[in-house]
């Protein structure tokens, strides 16, 4: 199964020092802060509020947003890291938010499906996760967000 071929790609890249080291800046930059947004759209808005649950439930306040159309412009918080999540790194009103998640000096952590995405570039750190991109049913994203979880996973066992 070619699924199942990329996801044993995945975790062998996963365990790994590098795949370690890749993750210290992120969870220094946690700990640090006084607070992490997870923001995200569609399906990746579903996993944004999973990981603020999962963050929760490791005992670290975390919010998740799956709408990108609160006022950030108004959005007072100083010391915040805001976890982007977007598998293409594409999302405009997704890009939008973080540019003005940016301009309130937060700190921009992203997991995107590519290195080359808008989002990973304009992020402070980014974990891309480099899987086919899987489009069914007229376009619909298809792609396994099994990567996602896992990171997520690893960032709040880590803090």
């Amino acid at each position: 199964m070619e699924e199942l071929q990329e996801l044993s790609d995945f975790f062998a890249r996963a365990n790994s020092s590098a795949f370690e080291k890749k993750l210290l800046f992120a969870v220094d930059a946690i700990r640090n802060a006084d607070l992490t947004i997870f923001v995200g759209m569609g399906s990746s808005g579903t996993l944004a509020k999973y990981g603020a649950r999962y963050f929760a439930n490791m005992g670290h306040f975390a919010v998740g947003l799956e709408d990108t159309l609160y006022p950030i412009t108004t959005f007072q918080w100083k010391n915040t890291v805001v976890i982007a999540l977007s598998e293409s790194g594409e999302t405009d009103r997704l890009i939008e938010a973080i540019h003005q998640f940016k301009q309130k000096q937060c700190t921009i952590l992203s997991i995107t499906n590519s290195s080359a995405s808008t989002l990973a570039k304009m992020s402070d750190w980014n974990f891309s996760y480099h899987l086919s991109t899987k489009r069914i049913n007229g376009g619909y994203n298809g792609t396994t967000q099994i990567p996602v979880i896992f990171i997520v996973e690893a960032l709040a066992k880590r803090i």
